[in-house]
């Protein structure tokens, strides 16, 4: 009479446990929002010998790697001839990911502008540039879990004789670390000097990261425990 107690107590509350997950909440999950995105504008050149010997290239390349239910995109304009001089042109560059639940993504964008002064004279270029950083992390329930990171890098290869050569920001937003609060805005101005027959290289890279998880979902985790009780059941079944 007690085993038949016992294998009826089990199966009552396998069943139960089973009847309960239907109407379990879904999972609780994290969720990502990151961006990186800059303009660089030519704002003059100064070119006492004429711009016949002055050259201005450039080369890119995106890349994009998403999981989950991620998605991003990672893109770069030009804009021809801003000065009306015939020549150079101004640039946008960004990257950005979003995802929620079990996702990562990661974008990237990278820029490389060549300068070549092939002239007799001394060339200057002078440039204005304006980026922009922004991130967020978010979390639907204690088990889940975040991350959103942006990034940016300017290096100037060269003689720049006003302004930064270098340029690099990272903002971060971790809900169990580092919190980053509001977007960064920030703006830079820089002059690049050519010398006769010299070159010089600007390198911009943007990139956005993000990842989140959720945790197990409480359903599939009644579930397994209500299945593991009848089991347990039909084994003491098997024995008595």
């Amino acid at each position: 009479m007690r085993h038949a107690t016992n294998r009826l107590r089990a199966l009552t509350v396998g069943l139960a446990l089973t009847l309960a997950s239907l109407a379990a909440q879904p999972a609780a999950a994290g969720a990502f929002d990151a961006s990186a995105s800059a303009i660089l504008r030519l704002t003059g050149i100064a070119a006492p010998g004429g711009l016949g010997g002055l050259t201005i290239t450039g080369s890119q390349g995106t890349n994009r790697h998403l999981t989950g239910g991620a998605s991003g995109t990672a893109d770069i304009t030009f804009t021809d001839d801003p000065l009306g001089l015939g020549l150079g042109f101004d640039t946008s560059i960004g990257a950005a990911t979003v995802g929620q639940g079990d996702a990562s993504g990661a974008t990237q964008a990278d820029l490389s502008i060549a300068l070549f002064n092939g002239s007799a004279a001394t060339i200057r270029l002078s440039y204005a540039l304006a980026y922009n950083l922004a991130v967020g992390a978010g979390l639907d329930g204690a088990d889940a879990d975040a991350l959103a990171e942006a990034f940016f890098d300017l290096f100037i290869d060269g003689v720049v004789t006003a302004g930064p050569d270098t340029l690099s920001r990272t903002l971060t937003d971790d809900p169990f670390g580092t919190r980053a609060g509001a977007p960064l805005t920030d703006s830079a101005a820089f002059t690049i000097e050519l010398l006769p027959d010299e070159s010089a290289r600007i390198d911009f890279t943007m990139n956005a990261y993000g990842e989140s998880a959720a945790p197990l979902p409480p359903a599939l985790l009644l579930v397994g425990l209500g299945l593991g009780l009848l089991g347990f059941q039909r084994s003491a079944r098997r024995k008595h």
